[in-house]
């Protein structure tokens, strides 16, 4: 039993299941042909409605949001994911800041990543990544449990890794709505950086 009775539990079990066929079936799947896969086509449609689903039971406005599955564009991805962003922010996965999963190819898990679309230069990702982590860490922002950050890696903001064997519906929920609060309170700081291509003049002192 889970402990958000306030979500469908349809929901949940859709999502849990979405994500376990991932990981025990991206492997196999993607030794195939990727034109015309039954299984591509799953992730892009049947799965992405269980993910969209799930976000739309976390977040208050649902209209304000899109979200995606993908087994890759024209072949198969060498890291599959699946991701949504506030379309305020952006209007793609190229550019921007969302929140996104990423799937090991070999099945041992995923990682949940607050991430930026990397069609902008390196340094300004990393300038970007370094001014959002100043925010999280001087702000009363409370992290979930087991995120932290990779070093020269300024498209993961903060990430968490999840190993498939370890793999807790409620405990995915908690987190992932640990990190929509913090990344609705980041768009306002990341809107004024992506403005002015560096970081506003706001007091960076909690309140």
């Amino acid at each position: 039993l889970t402990q958000y009775i306030d979500i469908e539990t349809t929901v949940l079990q859709a999502m849990s299941y979405c994500f376990y066929e991932i990981l025990d079936n991206f492997k196999i799947e993607s030794k195939k042909p990727f034109k015309g896969n039954e299984f591509a086509a799953k992730m892009r449609n049947d799965m992405a409605q269980d993910f969209e689903n799930f976000i739309n039971s976390l977040v208050l406005d649902n209209d304000k949001y899109h979200s995606k599955i993908s087994p890759g564009m024209m072949d198969w991805s060498k890291e599959p994911w699946a991701g949504f962003y506030h379309k305020d922010v952006t209007d793609t996965f190229q550019t921007g800041f969302y929140l996104i999963y990423l799937f090991e190819t070999d099945g041992s898990g995923f990682t949940l990543s607050l991430g930026q679309g990397m069609n902008d230069s390196n340094k300004l990702l990393n300038n970007r990544a370094e001014y959002l982590r100043k925010i999280i860490e001087e702000h009363p922002l409370k992290v979930p449990d087991g995120f932290g950050i990779e070093e020269n890696a300024p498209e993961s903001i903060i990430k968490k890794f999840y190993k498939k064997e370890d793999l807790n519906i409620d405990i995915l929920t908690d987190d992932l709505k640990g990190m929509i609060k913090i990344y609705e309170y980041l768009i306002p700081y990341y809107s004024d950086f992506r403005s002015a291509e560096e970081p506003s003049k706001k007091d960076l002192r909690p309140k």
